[in-house]
């Protein structure tokens, strides 16, 4: 009888043992999903600033572009007050072909720049569509019995990244809307 106890001691620890391992390796499986998680965001993060200091240069130079278009048409000689690109344009002149050609070129130039910024949007959005359906499927996998107070702050952290897109393509769509008010409107 002292030798079945024992034998029932030594299974019973070996049980605990086997479940407090299996505790440990989940513990280390949620672990590595969530710095890949962060790793995510890092890049995420950093790809969008990346992008916003594009969009910022971009706009600098059709800034600096303007403003030396509105510095030539800025003479004090009459006739060149009503030469410039938007008088071309929008004006009562007769549109003369060098005029035409000046039109054209402006008008290549913005529908470069338009598509430029439509192709980094819609990339931006397939990796945010990407990123979010990938946290969300690391999310769906996690073990079932994982602790409700890490689903909340992973939920929590996917509406973050989620909003930050979000976000930052308002503020390049606005950006862009401005730079061309501006370009159109001469200011």
């Amino acid at each position: 009888p002292i030798y079945d106890s024992q034998t029932e001691q030594e299974k019973q620890c070996f049980e605990a043992d086997a479940s407090f391992q299996k505790l440990i390796e989940r513990i280390i499986r949620l672990q590595q999903a969530n710095n890949r998680k962060a790793e995510k965001i890092d890049f995420l993060e950093n790809h969008s600033s990346t992008l916003v200091s594009e969009v910022q240069k971009k706009t600098k130079i059709i800034q600096h572009y303007m403003m030396r278009e509105q510095s030539c048409t800025s003479s004090s000689d009459k006739s060149k007050l009503h030469t410039g690109v938007l008088q071309t344009i929008y004006g009562q002149n007769k549109i003369s072909e060098m005029n035409f050609d000046l039109v054209l070129e402006v008008n290549k130039k913005l529908q470069g720049v338009l598509e430029e910024t439509l192709l980094k949007n819609i990339t931006l959005k397939d990796s945010g569509r990407t990123s979010c359906a990938r946290i969300f499927r690391d999310w769906a996998h996690a073990d079932s019995s994982a602790d409700v107070s890490n689903r909340r702050n992973q939920n929590k952290q996917q509406q973050q990244i989620c909003r930050r897109k979000s976000c930052l393509k308002k503020v390049m769509l606005n950006r862009l809307n401005k730079t061309f008010s501006e370009f159109l409107l001469g200011n």
